[in-house]
């Protein structure tokens, strides 16, 4: 996602990247990383829980999903992994902002 961050930022988007880490290993990964978006930790599950995907593959963690999610906060269009590789690619993204009218 870093690598076509602009990209993104064209469409008036914004990423946000939630993890099931806890605080000191996202705040870790981000020094690494260094991405141009936020990394936000979600060690007690509650936006996983919220959004519908947490232990979907009964691993008691989040399912791999993406979300676009509206101004008025409504979802607008969401990809949940089948399994652990089952990620939406960048370009798989920025076409449904497209479609959208991002």
């Amino acid at each position: 996602m870093q690598s076509r961050y602009a990209e993104f930022a064209e469409k008036n988007s914004e990423i946000i990247a939630i993890s099931s880490d806890g605080n000191d290993d996202v705040r870790n990964m981000a020094s690494i990383v260094q991405p141009e978006f936020h990394i936000l930790s979600d060690s007690q599950a509650t936006a996983s829980k919220d959004y519908g995907v947490f232990d979907l593959l009964d691993d008691r963690l989040a399912a791999p999903a993406v979300f676009i999610v509206g101004k008025e906060g409504t979802i607008l269009w969401r990809k949940i992994g089948e399994h652990a590789g089952d990620r939406a690619s960048p370009d798989e993204i920025l076409s449904q902002l497209s479609r959208l009218g991002f």
